[in-house]
């Protein structure tokens, strides 16, 4: 049979709506009589012809991105960490309710998958799940997304770049201390720029620091190992965030940034605290601290209701002998860094019974750049009273100018060996005699010879080192 089909082409406009039901007639004049011939229908292709796809956003994970510009997928998102990619259309477009499927071209090396996988329709609502290994060292690979639907229209074509697009700070670095302004110290901040994917760091990539609210603007280039720094120098005291912002295009925003808290101190801090001796306060360094042999002696500070040392940690350190040789034990240890809770730290220094010593304290804070001023301690047994006692041996006649023998003898509070090197002041009814010092067995005497007949008193005062006074008065 001699079979010529005829292709007939015909382009109608129906007012559809959804759900509509279309129906396909076809109708042919009746034969002639005598005429056997019929009408075969072959293939009709019914085409839905749809308006082009307008698209009000893509939607990447968890950003939302203009249609317009290139999609940036990355490197290393695959298995759990694999992109999912959906779109919103226009409001009103001819393509909403319908299913679409996503063609790629120019797959780097047939590495990027889908699911569903290229070319099956799914809802246009839907989201596709795009998996993207890390292929090769390239910087981009450049290929074409496009969306094709179901009927008949133009495929909608998204340009991709596929790198190291999401870029994140794996670690950053804190400002380690408080920088205090009238010291003109500094403070260093960093981060760590790798891959949000595959953890790799890179190096000779741009940071920009801005500190906000300030003109203070600086940049700085990724080493080795990822790491840019800023050292900042403030002009001005109080709390200020500096921003590390690196160029990250998977971002709508095309930048990753990290905010780091810099606290700026007006004055040093170390000039309020304060060390309390019995119950008298005095600033840390200015006085000299007497702890007692064989004994314990507090360190006790006292600060500020204001001060920036508050939720910070402090620790005591010694120079000097060693403890060990000074026989010296701390609690909490030195060294060791204490939480400060409350306005009133304190330490304990036990000592043995062992050498008189010169030593030092300071204390260290985990948020200044600096210790303390370092606090001169004197070791020896300054906590003295008088032992034995030797009175006037007669009564001395004035007109004889007869004198008398008056003794006092110096020993610690604490178990221990007369004092020798005591200090020990004679008053007199005459007046205040010079001080000497106690001699073997502590052991001080006055040779007195009274000016006025009657009962006399005599005081020995006793101290050490300028520590305390004990009195004890001889009379005759």
């Amino acid at each position: 049979v001699d079979y010529q089909p005829i292709v007939s082409s015909q382009e109608t406009h129906f007012p559809l709506t959804a759900e509509d039901k279309l129906k396909l007639s076809v109708f042919t004049p009746l034969n002639d009589p005598g005429d056997y011939s019929a009408v075969f229908i072959t293939r009709i292709k019914l085409e839905l012809c749809l308006a082009p796809l307008v698209l009000q956003t893509l939607k990447l994970d968890d950003q939302t991105l203009p249609a317009t510009r290139p999609l940036y997928l990355c490197l290393g998102a695959t298995g759990a960490l694999a992109h999912r990619l959906s779109v919103v259309p226009a409001p009103g477009n001819a393509w909403q309710g319908t299913q679409a499927a996503l063609t790629i071209e120019n797959n780097p090396q047939g590495a990027v998958v889908a699911a569903p996988v290229w070319g099956v329709d799914q809802p246009l609502e839907d989201s596709w799940v795009i998996d993207c290994p890390w292929v090769t060292e390239q910087a981009a690979h450049l290929f074409t997304l496009n969306l094709v639907n179901q009927y008949t229209a133009d495929p909608y074509p998204v340009t991709v770049s596929l790198g190291h697009h999401r870029l994140a700070f794996s670690e950053v670095m804190e400002a380690a201390y408080y920088p205090v302004l009238e010291l003109q110290q500094k403070v260093r901040v960093g981060v760590q720029v790798a891959s949000f994917y595959t953890g790799q760091t890179f190096s000779a990539v741009t940071v920009n620091w801005t500190v906000a609210g300030l003109r203070v603007r600086a940049a700085a280039v990724t080493d080795d190992s990822g790491w840019a720094y800023f050292d900042y120098e403030p002009t001005v005291a109080g709390e200020f965030d500096v921003v590390a912002t690196v160029e990250s295009p998977y971002y709508p925003e095309g930048v990753a940034s990290q905010t780091l808290k810099v606290r700026v101190l007006a004055t040093d801090p170390w000039q309020e605290v304060l060390a309390v001796v019995e119950t008298q306060a005095a600033p840390w360094a200015e006085k000299t601290g007497y702890p007692n042999r064989g004994s314990s002696y507090p360190v006790h500070v006292k600060l500020l209701a204001t001060s920036p040392l508050l939720g910070t940690q402090l620790w005591l350190s010694l120079t000097g002998l060693s403890p060990e040789q000074l026989g010296i034990t701390v609690s909490p240890p030195l060294e060791q860094p204490v939480p400060v809770a409350d306005l009133e730290p304190l330490w304990t220094l036990t000592s043995a019974d062992r050498q008189d010593a010169r030593f030092e304290l300071s204390l260290g804070c985990s948020k200044l750049l600096l210790p303390s001023p370092k606090k001169t301690m004197s070791l020896a047994r300054n906590l003295v009273k008088i032992g034995e006692q030797r009175l006037a041996n007669k009564f001395p006649i004035i007109d004889e100018q007869e004198s008398v023998v008056l003794r006092v003898q110096v020993v610690p509070v604490v178990n221990g060996d007369p004092v020798v090197g005591a200090l020990v002041d004679w008053i007199t009814p005459e007046g205040t005699l010079p001080t000497v010092a106690t001699g073997a067995g502590g052991w001080a005497s006055l040779l007195y010879s009274p000016a006025t007949a009657g009962e006399q008193f005599v005081t020995a005062r006793v101290r050490a080192l300028r520590m305390r006074r004990l009195t004890h008065p001889d009379s005759r």
